[in-house]
């Protein structure tokens, strides 16, 4: 389940941005990237990105798993709060 949650994060990332988060001339490029870099910030890609959907993004795609949320029930709550706008932009 924790590798679907970064694999969201991964999805949201190019649905937010029009772009992967991690690039590569080949997919060993890709693989390397995924362990060493940083994505571009979201909304310095798309300012138009919420700041909370944002934070969520780049939670998901932590390099650390400890700093990723930890079950999808915890993602489905970010959403809501999201949605509901009871998270501070």
């Amino acid at each position: 389940h924790r590798t679907d949650l970064w694999s969201l994060g991964a999805v949201l990332y190019r649905l937010c941005t029009g772009r992967n988060p991690f690039v590569g001339e080949h997919v060993m490029a890709v693989l390397a990237a995924v362990l060493t870099d940083e994505p571009t910030p979201v909304r310095a890609v798309n300012p138009q990105v919420p700041e909370p959907l944002a934070q969520l993004i780049h939670a998901l795609l932590a390099k650390n798993p400890a700093h990723r949320p930890q079950t999808a029930a915890e993602v489905a709550e970010w959403l809501r709060m999201i949605l509901d706008g009871t998270l501070p932009p």
